[in-house]
């Protein structure tokens, strides 16, 4: 442990009230948390110290999109560092799919039924023909 604020305060906790350090931590980890403060937190985990399962359970609540007031004052939301838009990981698999079934659509087909092939899938995914061909020519080797 490092003589930060929250260390002291954990160590001061297990001490007075007789508890484990793990317990003592935990609880200061989630008051300083309901203070809107993630240094505790994320102190803990650079030290690569795993936090009880309480600070997970208020760490899962605090980024669900819900209203979970009364409970978790403050939410946790990524934000880029950067300007631009976000990647869409779920779109990986999507655009792999894609690719599989338009390849698949031009071998039945024969060459030069990238149009076509392009068009069927499309109606059969029921995306647009532009998400479709971005997916493929994604992956087009």
């Amino acid at each position: 442990m490092s003589n930060t604020p929250w260390d002291f305060e954990a160590k001061l906790r297990a001490l007075l009230n007789g508890v484990s350090s793990d317990e003592a931590s935990d609880q200061t980890i989630i008051k300083w948390l309901m203070s809107g403060d993630l240094r505790p937190l994320a102190s803990t985990l650079l030290e690569r110290q795993r936090p009880g399962r309480l600070v997970l359970t208020y760490l899962a609540l605090m980024m669900l999109d819900q209203d979970v007031e009364g409970l978790v004052p403050y939410r946790l939301k990524a934000v880029p560092r950067k300007a631009g838009r976000r990647k869409q990981p779920e779109n990986f698999v999507r655009d792999l799919v894609i690719h599989r079934l338009v390849d698949n659509r031009i071998r039945e087909l024969g060459p030069g039924a990238y149009d076509a092939s392009i068009k069927d899938v499309a109606e059969k995914t029921r995306h647009s023909e532009r998400v479709v061909r971005d997916a493929y020519d994604r992956y087009a080797k």
